[in-house]
């Protein structure tokens, strides 16, 4: 295992699974479903990060998927100024099957709404979570 970080300070853990295969169960409800880096300069991660893992990068407009078999594995999109001071991050989703219960009941269990409840059109729906502890993660719905 190791953690690296790309040249605008996004972190991540890599590791060589051997007897632990990782997540055997992914976009399930309450499974890992996505992993975003939000970046200020995406021409430098793309090339970072097609170069360390052998990504494809299906570019549009304002947003960019990793791309791995010919499958999208995770996207890539440019910090907007409207955010304020955020650094370069690896934003991780979690499928559920309703995101303002999700997002309620994480309120209830000490958590705050970063982004509340929001719809991406021909997406889903979506909301970003920090948990008590200060860790930030997203919950996702995809439209039907």
């Amino acid at each position: 295992m190791a953690v690296i970080q790309d040249k605008q300070g996004g972190t991540l853990c890599v590791w060589e699974a051997k007897q632990h295969p990782g997540a055997e169960i992914v976009n399930e409800p309450n499974t890992l479903c996505w992993a975003e880096l939000d970046t200020t300069d995406t021409d430098s991660a793309q090339k970072f990060y097609t170069a360390l893992f052998g990504w494809g990068a299906k570019v549009s407009e304002n947003y960019t998927e990793w791309q791995q078999n010919g499958n999208s594995i995770g996207g890539l999109m440019k910090i907007p100024k409207e955010w304020g001071p955020v650094p370069p991050n690896w934003l991780v989703y979690f499928m559920v099957t309703d995101v303002d219960a999700s997002t309620k009941k994480a309120a209830s269990l000490g958590g705050k709404a970063m982004v509340p409840p929001t719809d991406i059109p021909k997406t889903g729906r979506f909301s970003v979570i920090q948990d008590p502890q200060g860790a930030v993660f997203a919950t996702f719905k995809p439209a039907m």
